[in-house]
């Protein structure tokens, strides 16, 4: 089974990486094109979550691309291009939400619930503050980093379980180990 990502075989899309990275500007604009597109995808679904967040999927997106470009990484293949991505993803929208609530004397943080699929071991169905969330997020990575970064894979970077598993070179039941710890973990820390 080929996995395809805006049209193209996956394959394909490292074969773009790869002349990206040795200089080709074209297959730059490319990849880019696809990952805005798969950004756009991936924030609609966070900003829905957020009903408040003034930001639209495409604003996300692009400070995301921008944030990307601005930095000297270099990509290994489309899996690490994503990964990558869901860490500036992150970072605007935590970003976001710490400007909007800086300085405003009683104004109360946006509070989600953990009974989304991402983050589904929750059972209370308590609110918990999406910046006390990012906080956590940190405190796990510090505790236990590849459950962390497989919790900000799927939750920020709308990645699939076979797409994480190539980016940390672990199994996919180590993925799904890693996502239960990560959400257990999560769950027990905000609730506490």
């Amino acid at each position: 089974m080929k996995f395809r990502w805006g049209g193209v075989d996956m394959e394909n899309v490292t074969v773009l990486v790869h002349k990206w990275q040795a200089g080709d500007s074209e297959s730059r604009e490319v990849v880019f094109g696809m990952l805005h597109q798969h950004l756009v995808q991936s924030a609609r679904g966070q900003l829905r979550k957020y009903g408040c967040i003034t930001l639209q999927p495409g604003d996300v997106a692009n400070e995301a691309i921008v944030r990307m470009l601005g930095s000297d990484a270099s990509y290994s293949d489309r899996t690490h291009l994503l990964a990558v991505a869901a860490l500036r993803m992150r970072g605007v929208l935590v970003d976001h939400l710490r400007s909007k609530f800086a300085g405003k004397r009683g104004a109360s943080p946006l509070r989600v619930t953990l009974s989304l699929p991402e983050l589904k071991s929750d059972t209370s169905g308590e609110p918990f503050e999406v910046l006390a969330l990012n906080q956590t997020l940190d405190q796990l990575s510090e505790f236990d980093e590849r459950a962390a970064q497989v919790i900000e894979m799927t939750y920020f970077g709308g990645m699939s379980r076979k797409e994480i598993a190539t980016a940390l070179d672990v199994s996919i039941p180590t993925v799904d180990r890693d996502l239960l710890f990560g959400r257990t973990w999560l769950s027990r820390e905000l609730a506490s």
